[in-house]
């Protein structure tokens, strides 16, 4: 089968490549006159044969190098030959001197390319974004954070391609910190990787121990405050179209073209209306809600959007690059889900995290992934200052989270047993997770109790129920004593709000979760 030369599906987001010399060695592949995309990923090819390194995905292998120099400003898009040319910064890398020393394998950086690779990695607005949650980490708890800790705010909101996974949910689920990631967790152990390259972060001799396993922190220098502050702003930051949402997006071209609009848009002040008026000259049907979600989305990603006043405006100089027949191509239709996780990611954007607010939704409403979403209640609750663990699947008749609140008087302690149960329809409380849930309740029950918590409750938590819920909770209650409650998904949301914006404490939560009916925020 012959290739076809045409240009990636997806650029400006790189999960391999994270040698910066394997960087150099690949930007001295592109001749002056530029390149067309076939031809450069052979160039690669042939570079590892020579090397005696060719690995057996060399095509997967090729195509990630592209991306990283792409990422790192060396080329732009040449949509004519469908390829790549130099840009200034990709020329100044050229022109540096090589080190003939190497460290593990890999051949060390001069300070002349450092210093070259420096202003290319502030054009990846993901780089930039990952310097600040770094900076201000720094600046308030200094106390270092993880490729998780990073992934869990790094990335489009709402796009299946940028998960992210939970450290805890990993141990839990007997993986390695090594090999399990969700997407957003590669992007962020790259950048990492070329910032602590440069110099600008550095990884804490203190590593955070989780159930037994070491997951390395990392801080930046103070100077990077003053990056951010002067020469981020100065380099302008390449975006490619393809770089605003991925392909595993329910709905991509769309999301591609308005977020296109919007960063045109936010050149000048504008306020939310005149957002969705341009939206809709270009063809494609929003509204405010719509519009503050993108905005969301786009900060997440590493932009820098400012707002006074109800007027909102891009901070950073930008290069829109766009593809040529992207807004010749018929809107696709936003799926239900889509649009539900898009409204309550704005309606708590000021109190709950919204890749929280994203997992559970999307999560709770797949009858697929319940143990992704185990992890995600898991979280929801820590987030909310309880003590949570996750025992997840395969460990046996045990429940899938535990939470507990412990106050200082012994009568005031509790603790919820929670079952999890992701589905896309509406959960009917089958005869066999009633009867698990007997069995949960003796065994957890004994447990708190000896951790000196009296008070106990159970709680089924799903996307949507049935309509005889009272019927399950009662006879659980009626055989083992204690009561429960059935938690929706949107009720949770509702929760994390008032218990955030501090209307109600989680001390005072108990009877909540002991009504035998559904459970509500009074």
């Amino acid at each position: 089968m012959v290739s076809r030369n045409k240009l990636m599906k997806n650029y400006g987001w790189v999960q391999n490549t994270s040698n910066l010399s394997t960087v150099r060695d690949t930007i001295d592949l592109v001749p002056e006159y530029g390149i067309d995309h076939l031809s450069l990923k052979h160039l690669i090819m042939e570079s590892r044969v020579r090397n005696g390194s060719l690995p057996k995905r060399w095509d997967w292998d090729a195509r990630c190098r592209i991306k990283a120099i792409h990422a790192l400003g060396l080329v732009s898009l040449d949509r004519n030959i469908q390829g790549y040319v130099l840009t200034d910064i990709g020329k100044a890398l050229q022109q540096c001197k090589k080190s003939s020393k190497y460290s593990r394998k890999y051949r060390m950086l001069t300070n002349e390319e450092i210093t070259v690779l420096k202003d290319g990695l502030l054009t990846n607005p993901p780089v930039v974004r990952v310097l600040d949650l770094l900076n201000n980490e720094r600046r308030t708890k200094n106390q270092g954070m993880s490729k998780y800790d990073i992934g869990a705010k790094l990335g489009f909101v709402g796009d299946s391609g940028f998960t992210h996974l939970d450290p805890e949910w990993i141990v839990a689920n007997d993986f390695k910190f090594t090999n399990k990631e969700g997407d957003a967790d590669k992007w962020a152990r790259t950048i990492l990787s070329w910032l602590c390259q440069v110099g600008w972060v550095y990884k804490l001799e203190e590593r955070k121990q989780i159930f037994g396993q070491k997951l390395a922190l990392y801080s930046v220098l103070p100077e990077v405050e003053n990056v951010l502050r002067y020469s981020s702003k100065r380099v302008i930051k390449n975006v490619p179209s393809e770089m605003l949402c991925s392909n595993h997006h329910a709905f991509p071209k769309l999301v591609q073209k308005r977020r296109v609009v919007i960063l045109d848009s936010l050149s000048k002040p504008v306020t939310l209306n005149t957002l969705v008026q341009d939206l809709a000259e270009n063809g494609i049907d929003s509204n405010e809600e719509v519009v503050r979600f993108e905005i969301i989305s786009l900060r997440q990603a590493g932009f820098r959007i400012a707002s006074d006043g109800g007027y909102y405006r891009l901070e950073d100089r930008i290069r829109l690059d766009i593809e040529h027949k992207l807004f010749e191509t018929p809107n696709e239709v936003a799926t239900p889900i889509e649009k539900l996780i898009e409204q309550q990611v704005v309606q708590y954007e000021s109190t709950i995290p919204a890749r929280l607010v994203d997992n559970l939704i999307r999560y709770g409403y797949d009858g697929t992934k319940n143990s992704e979403f185990e992890s995600a209640i898991y979280e929801f609750f820590r987030f909310l200052g309880y003590s949570s663990t996750l025992l997840g699947q395969g460990r046996g008749r045990v429940a899938d989270v535990l939470v507990k609140y412990v106050d200082r008087m012994y009568a005031r302690s509790y603790g919820v047993i929670i079952d999890t149960k992701a589905t896309s329809s509406r959960y009917s409380f089958p005869a066999g997770d009633v009867r698990k849930m007997k069995e949960y309740i003796e065994l957890h029950g004994v447990q708190m109790l000896s951790e000196k918590i009296p008070n106990h409750a159970f709680a089924f938590v799903s996307s949507e129920f049935t309509d005889n819920v009272e019927g399950p909770l009662e006879e659980i209650y009626v055989e083992k004593g204690v009561k429960g409650t059935a938690i929706r998904v949107l009720n949770l949301l509702e929760l994390g709000n008032s218990t955030i914006k501090g209307d109600i404490n989680i001390s005072e939560l108990y009877e909540l979760y002991t009504t035998n009916g559904l459970f509500q925020v009074n």
